[in-house]
Order: structure tokens, then sequence, then C-alpha cells
């Protein structure tokens, strides 16, 4: 039975998405750090705040290679994408 995928729009849209979900998580967990006088309460949100902004950066690069990939088909680059499989 074929699977449903997600068109490379659709895919474009939910990397940007989840790039800007991880942004605020970031934000969050970065303002609370700063606000709080609770030494544990602190080093917890500054480490939440930096695995966010990892994740944003693994979400960047694959969107970037998402992207790449397409302006590659478009450009007619006979080099061959494939989706992993």
């Amino acid at each position: 039975m074929p699977q449903n995928r997600p068109t490379h729009a659709q895919l474009v849209t939910q990397l940007k998405y989840a790039i800007e979900q991880e942004r605020q998580s970031y934000l969050r967990y970065s303002e609370g750090g700063r606000l709080t006088n609770n030494p544990k309460v602190r080093k917890l949100l500054r480490y939440l705040a930096k695995e966010e902004k990892s994740h944003e950066e693994k979400l960047l690069r694959l969107l970037n290679e998402v992207q790449d990939g397409v302006d590659k088909i478009e450009a007619g680059d006979e080099e061959e994408i494939t989706d992993g499989e």
C-alpha cells in the first residue's frame, strides 16, 4: 500500500514551523533562566535552551539540504537525489 508523502512545499512548511517552535522554546527557556533566582532551575533552563538551539540548528541544516536538492533538480543537475530508501 503506497504511503502518502508530503509534497516538497509541505515539507518545507513543516520544517519552517518546527524551526520556529524550537526558536520559541529556546527564547522561553533562556528568559526563564535569566529571571529565576534558583540556581538549580537556572541550570536546567540553560541546559534546555542549549538543547533547543541545537535542535533548531539541525532543522535549519535539514531545511537547507531539502531546498538545495530542489535547486539542483530545477537547475537540471544530473546528480541523483534520493530519500534514503
